[in-house]
């Protein structure tokens, strides 16, 4: 089934809403799928209106909480409502949902304020649900190369986990949807190695398929620092920068792979849904 997207994009820029700010993100390097030799590594240019691909199905998510030292998890279940409707909200265009199949609670109070490094092959392997997205809430997450971190997620290939703190699980979270970007196989908008290659994308688009995220339809993004907030327009407010070619960038502040905050971040990209779509069927279609 194709969809038109031109619809779409109307509805998506002109509902955006206040939602979570966006702070930093521990899901970095490459994604095991797309460097095998024999898989197309981008997508494709568009030009004017297109399609995007979609798909009907429902996936189950398992949500595990950690407890504190006193055996509180100090995050109320009912908070969980507003962060999935979300999530549904912006998957729908590709016809992708998720339900909540179970709510567990990890009484390995150490777990709350987790630390990757020491701690990521103990939880999966004492708190973890085959076949479903194992979505952990813990108070902080200490990411063993970026520090603190609001998420982390492993790209397709991986085990099916995403982690986002409970203080990001408030509302209509950008988070999680910015870590299920990761985890369909999108990297961040302003990527400049995903595959090993340490250039920058250039504005005019033409390096896209070799550099920045690999989806030739976001505009390159120089910007790696978290909570850049952009102007009450929506408009870049950082220092202007430029590429190699001498041309300025005008990144994309709407876009929920970037690091811009606000309630600016509200959109993916058609070929952004076709990437992450493209990942579902082929790598994570085993997911019920």
């Amino acid at each position: 089934m194709r969809l038109n997207f031109c619809l779409i994009v109307v509805c998506a820029l002109t509902f955006c809403t206040q939602v979570s700010a966006q702070v930093k993100c521990g899901t970095h390097g490459a994604n095991p799928y797309l460097t095998e030799g024999s898989v197309q590594s981008f997508m494709p240019g568009y030009f004017g209106c297109e399609y995007i691909n979609q798909t009907d199905r429902t996936l189950s998510i398992t949500v595990h909480i950690a407890q504190d030292s006193l055996g509180n998890t100090g995050y109320d279940e009912a908070d969980l409502v507003e962060p999935i409707e979300f999530l549904n909200e912006t998957f729908s265009p590709i016809g992708l949902s998720f339900k909540i199949c179970e709510i567990r609670e990890m009484e390995n109070f150490q777990f709350d304020e987790f630390v990757s490094e020491e701690e990521l092959e103990d939880i999966e392997g004492m708190y973890y649900q085959q076949n479903t997205i194992n979505l952990y809430l813990v108070e902080s997450i200490d990411h063993f190369e970026f520090g603190d971190v609001a998420g982390f997620a492993r790209f397709p290939g991986g085990s099916d986990i995403v982690f986002a703190t409970k203080g990001s699980m408030q509302g209509p979270s950008q988070v999680l949807v910015h870590e299920m970007g990761h985890f369909f196989g999108l990297f961040h908008t302003f990527e400049t190695e995903p595959e090993g290659v340490e250039a920058l994308e250039l504005v005019d688009g033409s390096n896209c398929e070799t550099a920045g995220d690999l989806v030739c339809d976001t505009e390159a993004d120089p910007n790696d620092e978290a909570d850049n907030n952009p102007a009450p327009d929506c408009n870049y407010n950082g220092q202007p920068a430029i590429d190699a070619n001498g041309d300025f960038y005008v990144p994309p502040t709407n876009n929920f792979m970037s690091y811009y905050s606000g309630d600016c971040t509200c959109r993916f990209t058609p070929q952004q849904y076709n990437r992450m779509l493209e990942q579902y069927q082929n790598i994570r279609n085993y997911l019920w």
